[in-house]
């Protein structure tokens, strides 16, 4: 029964280090956010939309921005290019 218990304490404790760490892992500070934000903005004003596919990319990389917002991105310049169906794709996966 003891053992059982240490196992069951062992196995939450693991749990919960696991999600406090990532959770922390996965969140861009505020100013990381707004860098980025001027980056894409700076690109997108001069219509440069393979350099917005690849900051969403190589930022998301980073840690800079989360999934959500690099998928949302680039289906924003997928649409905004003509490009319907790679943007729907991103779209759903930001859905998802």
């Amino acid at each position: 029964m003891r053992k059982k218990s240490f196992v069951f304490i062992l196995a939450a404790a693991a749990v919960l280090t696991t999600t406090i760490s990532c959770g922390r892992k996965g969140r861009p500070s505020e100013r990381q956010l707004s860098e980025a934000d001027s980056l894409f903005r700076a690109a997108k004003s001069n219509r440069d939309y393979d350099r917005v596919v690849t900051l969403a990319d190589s930022l998301y990389n980073a840690g800079a921005i989360t999934l959500i917002n690099a998928a949302k991105t680039r289906g924003n310049v997928y649409y905004n290019s003509g490009n319907y169906r790679l943007a729907e794709k991103e779209w759903q996966r930001h859905s998802s």
